[in-house]
């Protein structure tokens, strides 16, 4: 089956003399790794299913003092054993309706059998509610996308490594208020008072 996988992009920083996307250690609630590695192990598995996945790497803009988000993140799945070849990159998004607005063309172009969308579970609820309430952003309702937590796929992966990391980032003081804070958008977006810019 022909499935196309969109990983959305979080934040990079340097590390050093390497960029990287933001992670647990990085003084940030982001945790972008995690969506790399989750899109790894998907991939890994499709291949082993006999799929032909494609990954899409979505947002961040480069510049001259940094490279962009998606080419961090394709550099760190390279990383991790999926083939350049089987990655593509979108790197003029920024936010989030943006990166979904992109991804619909993208759907509408390939019209692939299969529509995944990975990100932190927090930020899926947010996700969800913009492709069912945007009325811009139908088509991609339409083929219903499946909405694919990070951290599921890495405790499901390896259960032993993730679930006391990510038990602990899930009660801490930073998470609870980016949930809440994305509570609040999904809120927003649901009662139409959601300010996109």
């Amino acid at each position: 089956m022909n499935i196309l996988t969109a990983v959305l992009g979080a934040d990079i920083y340097k590390d050093g003399t390497i960029w990287r996307t933001s992670n647990v250690d990085s003084n940030g609630a982001t945790f972008a790794p995690l969506r790399v590695e989750a899109a790894a192990h998907i991939y890994a598995q499709d291949i082993k299913n006999g799929d032909q996945p494609v990954m899409l790497l979505q947002g961040g803009f480069a510049s001259d003092v940094r490279p962009s988000i998606a080419s961090v993140m394709r550099d760190e799945l390279c990383g991790l054993g999926v083939p350049g070849k089987a990655i593509e990159l979108e790197e003029q998004t920024g936010k989030t309706i943006v990166q979904l607005n992109e991804l619909q063309t993208h759907v509408n172009a390939r019209m692939p059998g299969r529509v995944r969308i990975v990100s932190n579970g927090y930020h899926l609820p947010r996700i969800q509610a913009m492709i069912e309430c945007v009325q811009g952003l139908a088509a991609l309702a339409a083929c219903k996308p499946e909405f694919v937590s990070a951290e599921d796929v890495l405790v499901t992966a390896d259960h032993t490594r993730w679930h006391n990391i990510l038990d602990e980032i899930k009660k801490s003081a930073d998470m609870q208020a980016r949930v809440a804070k994305e509570e609040q958008g999904v809120a927003q977006i649901q009662a139409g008072t959601y300010r996109f810019e």
